[in-house]
């Protein structure tokens, strides 16, 4: 791979961060207020939550605020860090970071591709990355845009684990992001394994150097949440009680609560939603700890599992395929899945040089998590657009930069 000097990859770097904020800001300035619900999405209810737990924080302390465990502490820290540094427009404030957050990864991912392009191409990426809708989160008060940028790092300093000998502080690194991301949405523990096989296909040898110092890091950033979690519900390997209550959304059960009308057909299609099935609500009490209640709903969806394994089978390909866009309520949504579908095309095909190889096969891994999470839990396109596209947008750019020579020899040789 021929090195660019330092200041190329930068500079472009730079050009994809100015590009992004641009788009940013015509297309969801409107959007950027001091409201904790945005008029973008009014129906992100999750916002209120994350804000009242930061206000129960300061207000009566971290441990009463999180006693329940049903978020991770991540987001609503700096909910209040922003209260605390911009107390008039506190939201405003975070909008406008996470904006700049979502400029910045796309820096880094055009930082990424100017190693294999140069000047104008690198330039266009950066304009056609912008125009991904990841920036749709950013006047939310979610995590999602947080987590983008997060993972972008995680990219990037991958990428740099192939040329650098000093690994030990890029795993620290990774461990370090990665354990934040954890914070921020304790479902980002699946990607776990994504950066594993990483580390197993960039340097198969010194693997078990990389991956016993990443989770003994990784461990130790969460083992403070990890003895709170014991310590309150007396669950020591939780990060939230949410996992039981996800499975059982999962099924189907709830989903007439769904505003995506296509995952409430798709419930009706497989007769997997409660109207269909009154003897499987999971019922509890007030007396019951959020553990419990998560366990409760645990056993009611394995239970459900046992009871209609190919109708659930048959739900979850469905809810796959809601998630990647690829059955869609609208033309906007089938237009992000059929960029996700060529996503995962140019990382099949970008698998067979082996400079590539490593992006490519990321992708994919990242891709089948993405997956599984969304068979087995919530159909929720959002865990989706803000992991997947730092991946897919350089496989595409990479399958391009291999297929464009062979068509342009072709039409050399039928010219000629």
């Amino acid at each position: 791979m021929k090195k660019l000097p330092v200041l190329k990859p930068l500079y472009y770097g730079i050009i994809g961060f100015f590009i992004s904020s641009i788009v940013q800001f015509i297309t969801i300035g409107k959007y950027l207020d001091n409201t904790i619900l945005s008029d973008i999405s009014p129906l992100a209810v999750d916002a209120y939550q994350y804000v009242e737990y930061a206000t129960s924080w300061r207000n009566e302390g971290f441990k009463k605020a999180f006693s329940d465990l049903a978020r991770t502490p991540g987001y609503p820290a700096l909910i209040y860090l922003f209260t605390l540094i911009f107390p008039s427009t506190p939201y405003l404030a975070i909008k406008i970071f996470q904006l700049l957050l979502v400029g910045l990864s796309v820096g880094v991912l055009s930082n990424i591709i100017s190693i294999y392009f140069k000047g104008k191409v690198t330039v266009l990426y950066s304009f056609l990355m912008s125009l991904i809708p990841v920036w749709y989160f950013t006047p939310q008060l979610l995590a999602e845009s947080v987590c983008f940028f997060l993972i972008t790092i995680i990219f990037l300093f991958i990428q740099r684990l192939v040329v650098s000998d000093n690994y030990i502080k890029i795993v620290l690194g990774i461990s370090f992001i990665f354990g934040i991301m954890v914070y921020f949405k304790p479902n980002n523990i699946i990607f776990v394994p994504f950066i594993i096989f990483s580390f197993m296909i960039l340097n198969l040898k010194k693997s078990i150097r990389y991956i016993s110092l990443y989770l003994l890091v990784l461990f130790l950033i969460l083992l403070p949440w990890m003895i709170h979690s014991e310590v309150n519900q007396k669950n020591f390997f939780s990060l939230a009680t949410s996992k039981g209550a996800s499975l059982y959304i999962g099924t189907g059960m709830q989903s007439e609560q769904s505003t995506n009308q296509v995952l409430v057909d798709s419930a009706r299609k497989w007769r997997v939603s409660k109207e269909f099935n009154a003897l499987d609500v999971v019922e509890f009490d007030s007396t019951m700890t959020s553990q419990q209640i998560d366990d409760a709903f645990l056993e009611g969806a394995l239970k459900i599992w046992k009871k209609r394994p190919l109708q659930q089978i048959g739900f979850s390909i469905d809810k796959i395929l809601i998630a990647f866009g690829l059955k869609a309520n609208s033309l906007k949504d089938l237009v992000l899945g059929i960029y996700n579908f060529i996503g995962l095309l140019s990382a099949s095909l970008i698998l067979r040089k082996k400079e590539f190889f490593n992006i490519g096969a990321q992708t994919l891994i990242i891709a089948l998590l993405l997956a599984m999470q969304a068979a087995l839990y919530q159909a929720d396109r959002r865990f989706v657009i803000s992991i997947l596209p730092p991946l897919t947008s350089v496989s595409i750019f990479l399958a391009l930069l291999t297929i464009l020579p062979k068509i342009r020899q072709k039409l050399l040789v039928k010219n000629s």
